[in-house]
């Protein structure tokens, strides 16, 4: 049997933080150690994180890094076809499969493809694919793959308008490597929050993600405290909108009770998740001269749901991470009086909570990371 060579291309890859880096890493890591090259940009502590990995990483553009986001983004399109050609010819001997973890990186598949006939599967996830502005360019490179990856129904729905059903493989995120918080941040985080009621947003607070609705959940908590006055509103993750969110907290009087705890650690990350009470996102779909913005799966909601807490969402991909009325909630993103009626629901119903929270662990655990990556071995 010929041995197959996997090449995992992709602009988003850890240390970087994010959904698609983290899906990808916890996925592909479970391939076999020599099987596998992932080709990636270089992020600061990328050195650190490759040291921990089994399999090959091979970074570019290192010294082109505190370039703008757009350059450093063409360089690496750039690199990334030239270094792919070598990867490909140093392995000549073996079957060769591209995966490609974003549609940017699709262009070297693409071009691969085109001339040396490599195959590839193209990752889908969401808003990177709905912009209308590139989506010549999008539609061409998804359709000449041999397989197209999708993670919700939102995303599977919007991609069956112009690529071939039998191309489209719709999978359910698995739950990424997570581990346990220490017991001395456990212990610091508590201390913050002692005795109040916490509620938990993990999110990117740039414009492109405003959907995720911090902005309606800041509104709506406004009504959540006139009836829960122990109640503290904690979000975390940094961006250009986290200025705008402060102040809008701090013009409807919430002063202290709203916390923006910015960019932090995993390790205190997953403290605030054991510690919470429940995870409010309440994502919703919008559309702008882009195109479309709208949550692609959400992880974080997953990531909540193995800590045991209930969750709540809102449009698009969420409708596949949340299990409604089960894991937690599916509400109007637009609605601040119903979001705060789920939210008083939960915290006043700390039984009915714990019991979403049971079934959410369950259901974050129902996907195994290795059966995923079998799975995505075996396509091609």
């Amino acid at each position: 049997m010929e041995k197959k060579h996997y090449i995992l291309i992709t602009p988003e890859y850890p240390p970087f933080r994010g959904g698609i880096s983290r899906c990808l890493s916890s996925i592909y890591g479970t391939f076999p150690s020599d099987s596998l090259t992932v080709i990636a940009p270089y992020f600061k502590g990328s050195e650190v994180f490759d040291f921990n990995q089994n399999y090959k990483i091979k970074r570019l553009n290192k010294f082109f890094y505190f370039l703008p986001k757009k350059l450093r983004l063409f360089l690496f399109i750039f690199s990334l076809t030239f270094s792919l050609f070598l990867e490909v010819l140093k392995n000549k001997e073996k079957k060769i499969v591209i995966h490609s973890g974003h549609v940017l990186s699709g262009i070297s598949a693409f071009i691969l493809k085109k001339i040396l006939k490599v195959p590839y599967i193209q990752w889908t996830h969401a808003i990177e694919v709905m912009d209308k502005r590139r989506f010549w360019l999008i539609k061409n490179i998804l359709n000449f793959a041999n397989y197209v990856i999708t993670i919700s129904k939102f995303s599977e729905d919007y991609l069956k308008r112009f690529v071939s059903e039998e191309k489209i493989k719709k999978i359910r995120h698995p739950l990424p490597e997570i581990k346990y918080p220490s017991r001395e941040m456990v212990e610091k985080v508590s201390r913050e929050v002692s005795g109040k009621k916490v509620i938990l947003t993990v999110a990117r607070l740039e414009k492109f993600n405003r959907y995720k609705g911090v902005d309606l959940t800041i509104r709506s908590f406004k009504k959540v405290k006139e009836e829960i006055p122990e109640s503290v509103y904690i979000v975390i993750g940094g961006g250009g909108l986290k200025s705008y969110y402060e102040e809008m907290a701090k013009s409807l009087g919430l002063g202290e009770s709203v916390i923006f705890k910015g960019e932090i650690s995993d390790d205190e990350l997953y403290a605030w998740y054991s510690i919470c009470d429940l995870f409010v996102m309440p994502s919703r779909v919008e559309k702008n001269y882009k195109g479309i913005l709208g949550e692609g799966f959400g992880l974080v909601f997953l990531e909540a749901s193995f800590f045991g807490k209930p969750v709540i969402g809102g449009e698009g991909g969420c409708k596949d991470a949340i299990i409604n009325g089960v894991t937690g909630f599916l509400v109007n993103p637009r609605d601040e009086d119903e979001l705060k009626e789920k939210i008083i629901y939960l915290l006043r119903n700390p039984s009915i909570a714990k019991k979403m929270g049971e079934e959410g662990k369950r259901w974050a655990e129902s996907v195994k990371r290795e059966e995923l990556g079998l799975y995505l071995r075996e396509l091609l």
